[in-house]
């Protein structure tokens, strides 16, 4: 018997979550500038927002756990959307102090976390259930937060032009409600081994690590992913709003910029899939390249240059960061036995992703020390600067050249 609709609301649930998360991307750091005039302030509610996903991305196991998989993904949508509403009502009850506001936001960006674990957890056998194949699902899985990056920002920026920055939560805030519903009504228990795998969650999180740092191509790859994120994931919540105030004097335009970005990814990933096997034994050049033009990218945007350019630049960077994504999760897969894929990338995806929150901080203090100009002249020479290193790595070059046969794949040995 196929049952598509526990699939289907599954579906519309993540990516109503994620579209959700796009919006906050731009409503709440233009709050905290509009409300401070601060960028070190909204680099720490940008980082109050990042630094959960680590902590959640190592132990969000130990909730799904105690709960379960579809218990978890409710609970967590719900929470998640009380506290995002409690911003905007309890800036309108009263002017909401700036530590209640960093603590709502890492609170939520906690909660949020373990219910896309969650709703990923479900996806295979709701998948069988349905008689879609397992890698379609997850590609319509993996494909929304590309779109949220486009339509969210978007619509973020038209609200907060009419309605006010904080006010627009109250649309994120109901995209968990929406969520929970979904959930609840569509989607039937699905416990699997969820349960026993994350008893063993801080185990295998441990060997997953010192597998990474025991792999040279892995530790050269990680190593360039958090310096690349500690450049990245400074843009969307903080310097792209200060450029948006202080350079294009509009607050609704970061959305455009992110909008711009978002689609650019969407037509680079879409180009790169009847590109790819012909482009294998010259990946290393792929990589490379694209991570020289998102180089070149970053440092143009020290020219301030006006909106339409700027969204030009934004649109090519996200193009050029198009095929990087596959051609990482390829590597990641080469260079791991199979029963340790698991734990190997979520060891390596949390880690590498620990300078983000760094980043963000680093950001907000330097555009008010420096200026922004200034601030995007050190990032961009920063990336530059950790394209050039990693392009002299053998052993990233040597892994990014070969194709590997799924004999060799499996042959090498676990730690």
């Amino acid at each position: 018997m196929v049952y598509r609709a526990p699939l289907i609301g599954l579906l519309v649930a993540h990516y109503l979550t994620r579209f959700g998360n796009g919006i906050t991307i731009v409503a709440v750091p233009l709050y905290v500038l509009t409300r401070t005039h601060s960028a070190m302030a909204a680099g720490s509610a940008g980082a109050a927002s990042a630094v959960p996903l680590i902590i959640a991305g190592f132990g969000g196991g130990v909730f799904i756990d105690r709960l379960g998989l579809r218990q978890s993904s409710i609970l967590a949508d719900c929470v998640a959307g009380f506290l995002t509403c409690a911003v905007p009502f309890l800036d309108q009850l009263m002017t909401l102090p700036l530590p209640a506001l960093f603590v709502l936001l890492f609170v939520r960006s906690l909660l949020s976390t373990p219910g896309n674990v969650a709703r990923r957890g479900m996806l295979p056998e709701l998948a069988q259930r349905a008689g879609a194949v397992k890698d379609t699902a997850n590609t319509w899985f993996s494909l929304a937060p590309r779109l949220a990056l486009v339509l969210g920002p978007s619509v973020a920026g038209l609200l907060v032009a009419t309605v006010g920055a904080v006010n627009t939560l109250y649309l994120d805030a109901a995209s968990f409600f929406v969520s929970a519903s979904l959930v609840l009504c569509l989607v039937p228990r699905v416990e699997r081994s969820a349960r026993e795998h994350a008893r063993l969650l801080l185990r295998e999180m441990e060997a997953g690590v010192r597998f990474v740092f025991g792999q040279p191509v892995l530790r050269a790859l990680l190593g360039t992913l958090s310096m690349t994120n500690l450049v990245d994931e400074a843009f969307a919540p903080v310097l792209f709003p200060v450029f948006a105030l202080a350079v294009l004097g509009n607050s609704a335009d970061v959305g455009w910029l992110l909008a711009a970005n978002g689609v650019g990814a969407v037509i680079g990933t879409v180009l790169y899939i009847p590109a790819g096997r012909r482009v294998q034994h010259i990946r290393w050049l792929v990589f490379f390249g694209c991570f020289g033009v998102v180089a070149v990218c970053r440092f143009a945007m020290a020219g301030l240059p006006a909106l339409w350019l700027a969204a030009a630049i934004t649109f090519i960077f996200g193009v050029a960061s198009g095929p990087l994504n596959p051609i990482i999760n390829t590597l990641l897969q080469d260079a791991t036995p199979e029963h340790l894929r698991g734990r190997v990338f979520g060891a390596f995806s949390a880690t590498a992703y620990g300078a983000a929150p760094v980043g963000i901080m680093i950001a907000g203090w330097l555009v008010g020390v420096l200026g922004l100009r200034w601030t995007l002249l050190a990032y961009g020479a920063l990336y530059i600067g950790t394209i050039v290193i990693a392009g002299r790595s053998r052993t990233l070059r040597a892994s990014l050249s070969h194709v590997p046969t799924p004999e060799a794949s499996r042959a090498l040995t676990p730690w």
